[in-house]
């Protein structure tokens, strides 16, 4: 039963990645938070395109339909309708036991007696978990650390995630420990569309930068402090990322890189079809004083059309590769690959 909540979770994150920021979830994220990642389900799935993403990735696999009509009949709980927002955190600190802080929060509405009763029901679902009961909170504790745990944190709020990531949160909801209270994390945030369809926001730490640095090729991201993105699926799809850069000097390097890059991708791209070139040309990148933008306005219609003709070339791929569709003619391989040394 974990599973296939952990299943449907999934389901709703990998196709909502095509949010607002709700204080509910806002005022529950641990301090040590680097980076939120917010899909607003509820304007996402009122979408028919999505709706019929959603059925179309359920019919293709029998098993995965029967589990997930099983999975709403036993807990009372149908993800699609009862769940209003999802928040990913991640940190760049790693606890004790060398396990990242991280989790995803979800704002819905939740039976947890009928839930935890189909958990107790389900004999498989109860060899790989445990229900328990910890600090007055229902937690469902798996037997393999490694597959996350999950808690209650009331009928409204659930985490899922390490046992650190959910330990943070279970911690803030009992007022022991604070929720994210970095000054230059909210101005940060308070700058994200809070009408989008999906946002989020990150500090870089400096672990990170100095891995960069490491890259001569990324070394141009040790001079990004911040940056938050929003995205908008309607009509067209609308994407704004911005960075924040150090000094204002380091401004213009980090346009030549991104440029480079975003041409880099836009080469390999139309070498496999020639119809990505127009969507990538889309792609505009601006700065203004020390903030680098990079952003696109594309039809709606342009994206599903070049989706067509992807799925058209995946078909071409796998009759000439004699059913391995995933690879593409090896003369536009080696292309890419000559590409990406340079």
């Amino acid at each position: 039963m974990f599973k296939k909540l952990m299943l449907c979770i999934a389901i709703i994150v990998a196709i909502s990645c095509q949010a607002v920021f709700a204080a509910g979830l806002t005022n529950l994220i641990p301090e040590d938070t680097d980076f939120i990642f917010q899909i607003n389900v509820s304007k996402i799935l009122s979408s028919p395109e999505i709706q019929k993403q959603i059925q179309e990735a359920l019919k293709k696999d029998e098993n995965q339909q029967k589990m997930f009509e099983e999975f709403k009949t036993k807990s009372g709980f149908d993800p699609f309708k009862d769940i209003r927002n999802v928040a990913i955190f991640t940190s760049g600190k790693i606890v004790e036991n060398q396990e990242a802080l991280g989790g995803v929060l979800v704002e819905g509405t939740f039976d947890i007696q009928k839930f935890v009763g189909a958990i107790k029901d389900d004999k498989s679902a109860i060899q790989d978990v445990t229900p328990t009961v910890i600090d007055g909170f229902t937690c469902i504790v798996p037997k393999n650390a490694k597959e996350g745990y999950a808690i209650f944190l009331d009928k409204n709020y659930l985490v899922v995630g390490s046992q650190a990531g959910c330990d943070a949160v279970k911690a803030i909801k009992m007022a022991k420990a604070k929720a994210i209270q970095n000054k230059a994390f909210l101005s940060v945030m308070s700058k994200v569309d809070s009408a989008a369809t999906l946002s989020g926001v990150g500090l870089l730490p400096k672990t990170l930068k100095d891995k960069c640095l490491e890259n001569p090729n990324l070394a141009f991201i040790a001079n990004i402090d911040s940056f938050f993105f929003d995205f908008n699926n309607d009509k067209n799809m609308v994407f704004n990322f911005n960075a924040q850069i150090d000094k204002e000097e380091n401004v213009n390097p980090v346009v030549t890189q991104l440029t480079g890059l975003v041409q880099m991708i836009k080469m390999i791209a139309s070498s496999q079809l020639a119809e990505a070139a127009e969507v990538m040309n889309k792609i505009a990148i601006t700065s203004e004083k020390n903030i680098v933008k990079m952003s696109f306005d594309i039809p709606a219609d342009k994206i599903i059309e070049l989706k067509k003709k992807i799925e058209e070339k995946a078909k071409e791929f796998e009759k000439q590769n004699g059913g391995n569709g995933i690879n593409a003619p090896r003369k536009e391989q080696e292309k890419g690959n000559d590409a990406l040394r340079q």
